[in-house]
């Protein structure tokens, strides 16, 4: 791990996102979509589009033995409204499946996150057979918010505080 790096290995099998705050002017992944266009599954048209499944890494953290903390959609929000259910669903599958890692997940749209993890697609995970018994919320995964000023700060930690979360963190941007 690199210095002041919190992560081991970043997983986006989504991607792509839309400003949503301040916060989001220097966006390294918007630049970073912007190279990678037409190629690696990045659209041509509008690489940076948001909710662009990526089937091809879905089961990428199966791979390995070693447990590792792994970024998750470092290349958008997960949260963001134009992600698929079913897609939102497959990661969250993955993520508690796969129990020897550490998924580590960030989002400026803590109330969307609250929304689904209260919602349906809390529900649905309770269900599945790999997280009984009582393995709600997912114990290997960490739930956070950025809060690049003040204002956002007090906007997205409360409702961050509401959502079901094995661990709960802020990045201060």
């Amino acid at each position: 791990m690199k210095d002041g790096q919190w992560w081991d290995v970043t997983w986006s099998p989504i991607s792509g996102c839309t400003p949503i705050s301040e916060g989001c002017q220097n966006c390294y992944a918007k630049r970073m979509a912007q190279r990678l266009k037409g190629r690696y599954g990045y659209p041509a048209d509008d690489p940076f589009r948001p909710g662009v499944m990526h089937n091809d890494v879905i089961h990428k953290p199966a791979h390995g033995k070693k447990p590792r903390k792994i970024f998750v959609c470092s290349m958008g929000d997960i949260f963001h409204k134009d992600v698929d259910w079913n897609h939102l669903f497959a990661v969250w599958q993955m993520m508690g499946m796969i129990k020897r890692h550490t998924f580590i997940v960030l989002t400026k749209r803590p109330e969307n996150a609250l929304s689904h993890l209260t919602g349906s697609l809390g529900f649905h995970l309770k269900r599945q057979d790999w997280c009984r018994p009582n393995a709600w919320p997912l114990p290997n995964v960490w739930l956070g918010v950025t809060a690049e000023n003040q204002q956002r700060a007090d906007e997205r930690i409360p409702i961050l505080l509401q959502i079901p979360a094995a661990v709960r963190f802020v990045s201060i941007e």
